[in-house]
């Protein structure tokens, strides 16, 4: 027994070198997981029992009893291990061709080319899936089927419109007249003894020559009278161009622009799609997690190490542990986490607005976001929430980004405290300080007589006006009282003449 598992051993080891082996270079290389399965040696502790013979006071026996032990010994033994690695081989539609993943020939299909195409010489298959695409005049899953009368072109989806009995090509839908008809879709019937004859008997728009009377086809159609559509890889003038798509592009034979197969685009389908997306007109959105890459025809993924899935979604080791034996403990604040740690570093993948080596730090200023890869924008000193980005302003300032100094009559966070100040003092929009007025000019320079005053007392600290419509020194005009006053009106005199300034 141990000799066969000491043989299947070793037969998994040299299929395992065979298959890494393998090293295929540049694009359409796609990846898969592959479980190896290896018999290792290992020592396990087998119990076993052994008994002894002893004096006891048992009269029965005759003084002698039976004890038993259970002991144990170390047996080698084979136990399977599992191994996960990576197996390169080449996406569907591609083959291995000296270490490079070349595009299947037109008559191949498949992973790694493997399957012959059937489109019964009337079509094309296409590489991936091997789908016929049947040439004008044939439909079926095999293009085994010509058009029914009446219709033709690609997949039998137009109408002819001949008339009068007229019978169409079933690939361009051409009318062929019965005799005594004419015109395109034979609608007019021909004059006596005309017999319906023309010196140009091109068709499909083609110019005949004047002297010879040979055709010279459009773009699309080629043959005598230009009936025949040109070949696959052939377009212009009678045909004469040839197609320049690459990746296995198809060209229009009309008008010569290429139709690119999934993976591919440019004028010429010479463009692989960017990273991250794929497949037809390189429109679709790779959907890989983790930091996997998609193939750029299918969408497959390739996922990085420790994670496996079709994207990617599974982690090697189970929640919460990593390592190569999956025996270390992950340390990351969850609720701060977009996913576990990573299995095989150990690494946290942070929710955005958080950073650290377990999540645990906000992003520091003026950063915010994914990463901590965005920058703030707030101005006039506002600070940026760290998961958001949304700008919190300083005192004085509302805004997106805090660009508004606060209306006249508010200050404060938010701009939501109204202004206290009187007399016409303008308050400062951070703190609601009051900045007064200036002190009016008098009217004119020159001498006044003596004028009573008279203190409005409804504050502790009033202002001094005059009484009457008389000039006052500018001395003597808003200077404050200082003292208590009664309420009432209290008529100050001033003894002397003074300047007015």
């Amino acid at each position: 027994m141990a000799t066969q598992s000491l043989i299947t051993y070793l037969l998994l080891v040299m299929m395992a070198c065979v298959v890494m082996s393998l090293e295929i270079n540049g694009t359409n290389v796609c990846q898969r997981t592959v479980t190896d399965t290896k018999a290792r040696l290992k020592y396990i502790q087998k119990p076993y029992e052994r008994c002894t013979q002893t004096w006891c006071p048992n009269i029965l026996e005759l003084f002698r009893c039976t004890r038993c032990y259970t002991l144990y010994k170390s047996e080698l033994v084979y136990k399977d291990t599992d191994t996960d690695r990576t197996d390169l081989y080449c996406c569907a539609g591609y083959q291995d061709i000296n270490g490079r993943c070349l595009h299947c020939g037109n008559e191949t299909w498949g992973l790694n080319c493997q399957y012959t195409c059937n489109c019964n010489g009337h079509g094309q298959c296409e590489p991936i899936t091997g789908v016929c695409q049947c040439m004008a005049g044939w439909t079926g899953e095999k293009c085994q089927t010509p058009c029914s009368r009446g219709t033709f072109g690609v997949r039998c989806q137009q109408l002819c419109q001949c008339r009068n009995g007229a019978e169409c090509d079933t690939a361009n839908g051409m009318c062929t007249c019965t005799p005594g008809y004419k015109g395109p879709l034979c609608e007019t019937r021909c004059r006596q003894n005309d017999n319906c004859k023309t010196s140009c008997k091109c068709q499909n728009n083609g110019r005949c020559d004047a002297r010879e009377g040979h055709c010279e086809c459009p773009h699309g159609w080629t043959g005598d009278i230009c009936t025949e559509p040109c070949p696959a890889g052939y377009t212009g003038t009678n045909c004469s161009d040839i197609c320049q798509c690459y990746n296995g592009g198809h060209c229009n034979r009309f008008s010569g622009n290429c139709s690119c197969t999934p993976g591919f685009t440019g004028q010429k389908c010479e463009i692989e799609c960017k990273p991250g997306i794929f497949g037809s007109g390189c429109k679709s959105k790779c959907e890989c997690q983790h930091g996997g890459t998609c193939e750029h025809v299918t969408g497959t993924c390739a996922c990085p190490p420790g994670y496996r899935g079709d994207k990617c979604e599974t982690r090697a080791c189970p929640d919460g542990l990593y390592g190569e034996q999956c025996d270390q403990t992950c340390n990351c604040t969850s609720e701060r986490t977009k996913s576990d740690c990573n299995p095989i570093t150990g690494a946290c993948i942070c929710s955005p607005g958080w950073n650290g080596y377990t999540c645990d730090e906000p992003c520091p200023a003026p950063t915010y976001g994914d990463s901590c890869s965005e920058s703030c924008d707030c101005l006039n000193g506002g600070l940026c929430h760290h998961v958001t980005g949304k700008c919190q302003c300083a005192p004085g300032f509302v805004g997106k980004r805090c660009e508004n100094e606060c209306t006249d009559g508010f200050y404060g966070f938010g701009c939501t405290q109204p202004c206290l100040c009187k007399n016409g003092a303008k308050c400062m929009a951070r703190n609601g300080y009051c900045r007064c007025a200036p002190a009016p000019s008098a009217p004119s320079v020159g001498m006044v007589p003596t004028v009573h005053l008279s203190v409005d007392a409804r504050t502790t600290h009033s202002v001094i006006r005059p009484m009457g419509n008389v000039p006052v020194s500018l001395a003597t005009w808003g200077r404050y009282v200082t003292k208590n006053v009664r309420l009432g009106s209290l008529d100050l005199v001033v003894d002397r003449t003074v300047p007015v300034t």
